[in-house]
């Protein structure tokens, strides 16, 4: 698949005296472009690599967290991808779930496009990339590591429902961290300790960190919910979980 890059560097962040870039660029799904946005680390490659999914938001409004996000992972030497999967008239907000699932085969197919094309990039080792997800992102991310687990070497799912895809292929799940606040009012925490009990029966690897008085969206900023002290611990475990699975290092903490 050809990939298309645009050189619009929107954002900087500095870090022991490294910038780093939030960068838009294209790639081709079914001949359309698709965007993303990407932050580098200067480690140079091939190395490993995160590809973020935001939730379900008025097209852009979240993308301030995504960026911060996108920027600390190229921090801690990781290719970050975000993929906005929306299409033209594909946007939803929390709630429309007959839009949802009209939706997400397209969505479906435009990530793994992007997890294609990422796995060619000279920047990125193949094995070693997981996909990160937030709510609806969270969804996504773990039907794409139900569905292409040769392909996903780990999956992060904070707050996102259970999707079907994952019940029927629980045995060859990747290695799976779930989060979730125990108040989350938008997606029952209930479907994280099902998905818990479902990698558990079938001895997958994964985690599952709940966060008793944490309510849906709690780790961004942009949100209402936003808990400073639960979102540094979540970030912690994150980068811990990544650590172990995309650099086969030890636990820093």
């Amino acid at each position: 698949m050809k990939k298309i890059w645009l050189t619009l560097a929107v954002a900087f962040l500095s870090t022991n005296g490294i910038a780093f870039a939030w960068t838009q660029g294209e790639f081709l799904s079914g001949g359309q472009p698709v965007q993303h946005y990407v932050c580098a680390s200067n480690a140079g490659g091939p190395g490993p690599a995160v590809i973020l999914l935001h939730g379900a938001e008025v097209h852009g409004s979240g993308y301030h967290d995504m960026e911060r996000i996108c920027m600390d992972l190229a921090a801690q030497g990781y290719y970050a991808d975000m993929i906005e999967y929306y299409g033209q008239g594909e946007e939803v907000v929390p709630g429309e779930r007959e839009e949802i699932r009209k939706y997400f085969g397209p969505w479906s197919h435009k990530i793994h496009d992007g997890l294609e094309a990422l796995s060619k990039n000279a920047a990125v080792d193949p094995k070693r990339i997981a996909v990160m997800g937030y709510s609806l992102g969270g969804l996504l991310a773990l039907s794409l590591g139900a569905r292409h687990p040769d392909q996903v070497a780990a999956v992060v799912d904070y707050y996102g429902p259970l999707p079907p895809s994952v019940r029927d292929n629980t045995a060859s799940m990747p290695p799976t961290l779930i989060i979730h606040g125990g108040k989350d009012r938008l997606v029952s925490a209930q479907s994280s300790r099902d998905l818990d009990q479902l990698l558990t029966q079938a001895g997958r690897p994964h985690q599952l960190k709940l966060y008793p008085e944490a309510d849906h969206a709690f780790n961004l900023e942009g949100s209402n919910t936003y808990d400073a002290s639960d979102a540094q611990d979540a970030w912690t475990v994150t980068l811990d979980f990544l650590r172990q699975y995309l650099k086969g290092g030890p636990s820093g903490h």
